[in-house]
């Protein structure tokens, strides 16, 4: 399930290189996130301290509510982003692109 970080670390040459430091809040919003019941949300990772990527299955629909709804649960859940771009897990795990499926700036 950790087709991100996976992909990030491949790209970037190195598992430690691909991760910012993240705060515990973060890490345990990306837990919450994957754990959903709603099962929409396969992976996520923070590609910088404010940039949040979610993994998700392009199913045809705009994922900008999606992205919106992460942003808010990032901030009630103390892990404020600026920005979340959700992009197509398949495409990570095929050919390691970041095809973007929506975004929503946070305020």
């Amino acid at each position: 399930m950790r087709y991100l970080l996976l992909i990030g670390a491949l790209l970037a040459g190195s598992a430690y290189a691909a991760a910012p430091a993240t705060s515990q809040n973060q890490r345990d919003l990306v837990k919450y996130l994957i754990a959903s019941e709603k099962k929409t949300i396969k992976d996520a990772i923070w590609m910088s301290k404010d940039n949040l990527y979610v993994g998700a299955i392009d199913d045809g629909t705009d994922r900008k509510g999606l992205a919106m709804y992460v942003c808010a649960v990032a901030s009630e859940r103390k892990a404020p982003a600026k920005m979340v771009k959700v992009v197509d897990i398949v495409k990570v795990q095929r050919a390691g692109k970041f095809e973007e499926l929506g975004r929503a700036d946070c305020l």
